[in-house]
């Protein structure tokens, strides 16, 4: 018997994608409340709440509503993303280095995740290890500009501007529609 389908979420959520869309985070923030007062149990509800929450730096409390959605949702790696970019905002960094693990355990060829990873792997002195994760994701991803430039950005720090130069100049183009890949990954439920 296949997954039942998660309810589909109230309008304002969809609204709240909209606001989102033209760069109106504190109008999507006040969507998403209102939508949560109408199924306060809704993963992406919670999940969008989390990531407006982060966009206003607000880390506690995008902490709780990504919490919230991985206790409805577990499985979604999304959401342990979610939480760990609020815990790294928060300085948190061995959990935030978890919620990254946990992510990439749900799917392992996520690079974006791999690359938030080796992030924390890097602010934890964990160099080699940081190396490796962004190698994992390049391999996941040969094209994921957070890896790239994540990869680059170790690279130089290390001294080795000869090994970055190249990530740099295949990272530039992809750039570019970093935001917009953001985005996407942040609206997948509405597929």
């Amino acid at each position: 018997m296949p997954p039942a389908k998660p309810p589909v979420p109230p309008l304002e959520a969809y609204n709240a994608i909209e606001a989102f869309k033209a760069g109106r985070i504190e109008d999507a923030e006040r969507l998403l409340r209102r939508a949560l007062t109408k199924a306060p149990g809704d993963r992406e509800v919670n999940h969008l709440l989390a990531m407006a929450l982060l966009h206003l730096g607000r880390a506690p409390e995008a902490e709780y509503f990504a919490g919230r959605a991985i206790e409805i949702a577990p499985t979604v790696p999304e959401f342990h993303n979610t939480l760990g970019l609020a815990l790294s905002a928060l300085k948190r960094h061995p959990a935030a280095a978890a919620a990254f693990a946990k992510a990439i355990e749900l799917r392992p060829a996520w690079a974006a995740a791999r690359a938030n990873l080796a992030q924390e792997r890097t602010r934890q002195g964990q160099c080699e290890e940081a190396q490796a994760e962004y190698l994992r994701g390049l391999s996941a991803d040969p094209a994921s500009p957070e890896c790239l430039e994540g990869y680059a950005d170790l690279l130089l720090r290390g001294a080795r501007s000869d090994l970055a130069a190249p990530l740099i100049h295949r990272a530039i183009p992809k750039a570019l529609g970093r935001a917009a890949a953001k985005l996407a990954v942040m609206l997948t439920f509405l597929e």
